[in-house]
C-alpha cells in the first residue's frame, strides 16, 4: 500500500478541488461554502472547507482524520438553498 506525504496532499486536495468547483456552473468558489474530501485507505480522509467567518473574512480549515464516512447521495436539496426561502 502507498504511503502520501500529508502536506502535500492536502495542497494537492485543496487545487484538485478548487479546480473542479471552476467547472461546476452556478458555484462561486470566492462566495459560497466550499468543502472538499478526499478519502483514502482505512476510512482516513482530509476535509478542507472554505467559507467566510462571522466577520466575513474568507479562511481555510483543513482536517486530516483517521476515520470518516461518505454517506450517499441524497436526491433533493436542503430547503435553506431553494429559492425564496
Amino acid at each position: 500500500m502507498e504511503t502520501f506525504e500529508t502536506m502535500k496532499e492536502i495542497s494537492n486536495t485543496l487545487q484538485a478541488g478548487l479546480d473542479q468547483f471552476k467547472n461546476i456552473e452556478g458555484v462561486n468558489i470566492k462566495k459560497d461554502n466550499l468543502v472538499i474530501i478526499q478519502q483514502y485507505n482505512d476510512n482516513q480522509m482530509i476535509v478542507v472547507s472554505i467559507k467566510d467567518d462571522e466577520n466575513g473574512e474568507r479562511g481555510t480549515n483543513v482536517e486530516v482524520v483517521s476515520a470518516g464516512i461518505l454517506l450517499p447521495k441524497k436526491d433533493g436539496v436542503l430547503d435553506i438553498y431553494e429559492e425564496g426561502s
